[in-house]
């Protein structure tokens, strides 16, 4: 079975809390990506800049030269190298985010996109397990439980 390690990218574009936002605009932009992890000095995830929370700069052109510490997101999803991608695919649906950093303790070692995980799909030979199969294991031996995680209720009433 796949594993978080085996499909995330190891390299990974990170920027300063004391960064500007014209600085995490140059980055993302030259990287082609739409968001960073937001490292301190000692190198502790403290946070996640996105496009999105750029976009204010559209409107504003003054805060170019603010600290990436006032937009970025503090409240980060992360997820274990050793985790399922299931256990992404479920992260992602559930908080709509569209990288995870990937971590192995409280280090940084990759991130992961939900596009990583579509490319991977592409060499599966079989199906990831559901969410809720994977969490809930005699959900697989409930009549009513279909291999997409949709109870039919049809035979609850």
């Amino acid at each position: 079975m796949l594993t978080i390690s085996d499909v995330m990218q190891p390299e990974v574009e990170v920027v300063r809390p004391d960064s500007t936002l014209r600085e995490a605009i140059i980055i993302l932009c030259e990287t082609g990506i739409s968001g960073a992890p937001v490292l301190d000095q000692n190198g502790k995830l403290v946070g996640i800049i996105s496009e999105y929370a750029l976009m204010d700069v559209l409107f504003d052109t003054e805060l170019k030269d603010v600290k990436v510490s006032a937009y970025m997101t503090t409240d980060v999803h992360r997820i274990n190298e050793e985790d399922s991608l299931t256990q992404a695919v479920h992260m992602f649906a559930i908080y709509g985010v569209r990288r995870l950093p990937v971590m192995r303790g409280e280090e940084l070692v990759g991130i992961i996109s939900r596009r990583d995980l579509m490319h991977a799909c592409l060499d599966l030979e079989e199906p990831l397990t559901p969410p809720l199969q994977e969490y809930m294991p005699e959900l697989s031996a409930t009549p009513n439980y279909t291999p997409d995680g949709i109870v039919d209720p049809v035979d609850f009433a």
